[in-house]
């Protein structure tokens, strides 16, 4: 059976989640995925972490409109290789920032969709 894992940046939390009927976070170095992967997903959460202002939480987030898309964009990439290196063992999504919403795979010349 197909298991479903969910990319999302929270701030304080690995970005790896479990889907459906399990929940919590995963720790990337439980998934059979490249060395590379794991440190680009580190990096992409620590990115997001930065932006928490521990003073002023509702003061938290991106700076502008264009970190914002960067950020997503980089997020989509990680979620295309999460897909490629879990091939059928797992239905990766991926929420996005910009869209405040949860995405799932379909064919490329679709894009994702809500789930």
């Amino acid at each position: 059976m197909q298991k479903s894992i969910k990319l999302m940046a929270e701030y304080g939390r690995l970005a790896l989640w479990w889907a459906g009927s399990r929940v919590g976070p995963i720790d990337p170095g439980d998934l059979p995925i490249s060395t590379s992967l794991r440190m680009d997903i580190q990096r992409w959460a620590d990115e997001y972490d930065g932006l928490l202002d521990q003073n002023s939480p509702i003061d938290s987030g991106f700076p502008d409109a264009k970190a914002e898309q960067e950020f997503d964009d980089a997020g989509r990439q990680l979620w295309k290789r999460l897909q490629a290196e879990l091939a059928s063992d797992f239905m990766v999504l991926y929420f996005s920032e910009i869209e405040q919403r949860l995405l799932a795979p379909v064919p490329e010349e679709r894009g994702g969709h809500t789930v």
